[in-house]
């Protein structure tokens, strides 16, 4: 019998709450013995949560992925469930062909998010002080508190925190952690897209008492320091929080608070915590009973659009899985030194330490080992050291950081207690990546091409930390436009990317906009006027129409190139061209074929293959690819033959350019032949 296996809305995690959608369209996966078997009629059915039917509708179509909302509208915070039943015609087991029905799906929760602005009761609050050491140009994180007290002996129907920040949150209340997400909301252009988070609350709370509600925050991108240009302060210099909390009860009375003066502020025992230096605890300076708690400021100026905050369009970062330390090293130095046999992104966690007060002890990471010793070269400026200082007072038990991450595999300890035996069951490792779901895989009879496979993967989880990176290592890791185009299709075949990167896209297209049409080198741009960072690069820039067709064609997902269509069309015009023939105007340094493995040691970015060769080759794929977008947009006549009349005349130019009558330019390399092929 035919079953409905999956069911989700838009690109989000089936039950998802706080979507932003108010028609969300609808996607579901189908299994069971039946050969052959079509769908061929769908039934979908909303209810109320209590179970009362709202609509049903039936439909004659094969279709089953992004299916249109048949409803209402759903309104701010509205929640409803969703049911899907379907019908097909296959052929049973000894291949008699038979027509059935499956039994309706699991129903899933649809819940939308705030979906305008007037809907957040709140403000942005800030601590009323200065949080910056400035010597140090980083951010002490901070502590919000405020309480709630709800009413006795009446039953808590659903109850929701709405929340986001400027840096990287983690909220608990009652002292207990609430959600899974880690480092949220993520990183995008803050300066026009903030996203939001939605979690449900009702097992955290309780009626009938004052519930503490506490949100730590810390620099993360929005003023932290990025990248090699070791920038800070981005997006704002001072720490904030938005969040709402909304509290339905069983009587039919709603109780809601949000950010505003009367929530308090006080620093906590983590230091310092910077995403590519570390993160300091000190134990020794834990919230109390006598901490003092300071006044917060509202800022008059937040948001500056009321389209600033947005619910998220794929799943969050979380922690996706646990290593054992799988070797104790001893270096030629004596340093103790963890191995865990892979490289992954994330941190350790320490399950058991005890020991004297002010004991300091230190780990850093690294990726690989270097005559022995850990190798912390490769890691340029970023410092990769978590520092956990112990208070005297027991044992600290599971201690991990909040708000810092890296990709290693080597951890080097020092300051360990001396009356503690170092064991490797004091340590796991911790993996964190945005939380896609495995979509494809490989395997054959050579191991060695199934470790290539398993570095592929593993790179990727390492590098979509919430938009896709270069490196998670060193003193970069930034959404460069490059990798990810060449990486897109490989991307979209491992994983389900599509929410991901559909927000990442979007971010693209708001830096595209500021920059006059051209496609900066990395997404969300922070590197200001670094080199070419907003110069205009083939491969680079070709992004614009590359990802979303790959993303259309791994999914179906129309809206890709709809959304995308005129970022496509500024990008091929904001391209430099020759006057004479519609080529890459050759003046200057090209990125092209970035780090040939060929080039000289001493000179690694000069490739051995012509860099304009490189940008012309992908000139032409993507005006041709250009011509298939509008096609199958159903453009005007008028539009498809621009476009292709442009492949046509640049194939055309690129052959009186690059190739002979007897075959390619004999000074071309081997990467000349590949790129030719476009």
């Amino acid at each position: 019998m035919v079953q409905i296996t999956k069911l989700w809305c838009e690109h989000h995690e089936p039950n998802t709450i706080g979507i932003g959608e108010s028609q969300p369209r609808i996607s579901w996966t189908t299994a069971g013995e039946e050969r052959d078997w079509k769908q061929t009629s769908y039934e979908i059915e909303l209810t109320h949560p209590d179970g009362r039917l709202i609509d049903s509708v039936k439909v004659d179509s094969s279709e089953s992925r992004l299916v249109q909302w048949p409803f209402k509208a759903l309104a701010s915070h509205e929640q409803a469930h969703l049911r899907v039943q379907v019908s097909g015609v296959g052929a049973d087991t000894v291949g008699a062909v038979s027509s059935n029905s499956s039994e309706g799906s699991a129903p899933i929760r649809v819940e939308a998010g705030l979906l305008q602005w007037e809907d957040w009761k709140c403000n942005l609050i800030e601590p009323n002080e200065a949080t910056e050491i400035v010597p140090e140009k980083r951010h002490r994180p901070v502590t919000f508190k405020r309480n709630l007290q709800l009413p006795p002996d009446i039953a808590i129907a659903r109850a929701r925190l709405y929340i986001t920040a400027h840096g990287i949150y983690e909220a608990r209340i009652n002292n207990s952690r609430v959600g899974d997400h880690i480092l949220a909301p993520g990183w995008t252009s803050y300066q026009s897209r903030l996203t939001y988070q939605t979690y449900d609350i009702g097992l955290n709370l309780v009626s009938g008492q004052d519930n503490e509600i506490q949100v730590e925050v810390a620099e993360g991108w929005f003023c932290g320091s990025l990248a090699f240009t070791r920038r800070h302060n981005v997006y704002g210099s001072r720490l904030g929080l938005i969040a709402m909390v909304v509290v339905e009860l069983e009587n039919g009375d709603t109780a809601c608070i949000g950010t505003d003066d009367a929530w308090r502020w006080a620093h906590g025992p983590i230091v310092k915590a910077g995403l590519l230096d570390g993160e300091t605890y000190d134990a020794r300076e834990k919230i109390h009973s006598e901490t003092i708690w300071k006044k917060v400021q509202s800022n008059p100026d937040f948001p500056s659009s009321p389209r600033l905050l947005t619910a998220p369009d794929g799943p969050p970062i979380r922690k996706m899985q646990e290593f054992e330390v799988k070797e104790i090293i001893k270096s030629p130095s004596g340093k103790t030194i963890l191995d865990f046999g892979q490289n992954f992104a994330g941190w350790i966690k320490v399950k058991e330490v005890d020991g004297p007060t002010g004991t300091t002890i230190k780990f850093q990471f690294a990726e690989v080992l270097e005559n022995g010793e850990i190798g912390t070269r490769p890691l340029r400026s970023a410092k990769c050291l978590d520092t956990l200082i112990l208070d005297g007072n027991g044992p600290i038990t599971d201690w991990e950081p909040k708000f810092t991450f890296r990709g290693f595999r080597y951890v080097e300890v020092a300051g360990w207690p001396e009356e503690l035996t170092l064991t490797a069951r004091n340590f796991v490792g911790v993996v964190i990546h945005t939380d896609m779901e495995i979509t494809g895989s490989f395997r054959c009879s050579n191991p060695l091409l199934n470790q290539l496979h398993s570095n592929i993967v593993w790179s990727m989880r390492g590098n979509f930390v919430g938009i896709p990176t270069d490196c998670p290592q060193r003193d970069e890791r930034l959404g460069w436009t490059g990798d990810i185009n060449v990486f897109g299709d490989t991307a979209a075949y491992l994983f389900d990317v599509s929410g991901m990167l559909t927000s990442w896209l979007k971010d693209m297209m708001i830096e595209q906009k500021e920059a006059g049409g051209v496609v900066p080198l990395v997404i969300p741009y922070i590197l200001g006027d670094f080199g070419p960072g907003k110069s205009a690069e083939a491969v680079w820039g070709d992004v614009a129409v590359m990802l979303p067709w790959t993303l259309y064609t791994t999914t179906g997902d129309m809206s890709m190139l709809v959304r995308h269509y005129e970022s496509m069309k500024d990008w091929l015009k904001a391209i430099p061209r020759s006057e004479t023939t519609g080529l890459w105007k050759q003046d200057g340094y090209k990125l092209a074929d970035w780090l040939d493995p060929s080039a000289p040691p001493d000179d690694p970015v000069n490739a051995m293959t012509d860099m304009y060769l490189v940008c012309d080759s992908f000139l032409v794929h993507v005006t041709t690819l250009m011509a298939k977008i509008a096609a199958t947009l159903s453009k005007s006549r008028a539009e498809q033959t621009f476009y292709q009349d442009q492949a046509t005349a640049l194939r055309r130019a690129f052959a009186d350019e690059y190739i002979t009558p007897s075959g390619p330019h004999p000074n071309n390399k081997p990467t000349q032949p590949n790129v030719s092929q476009c």
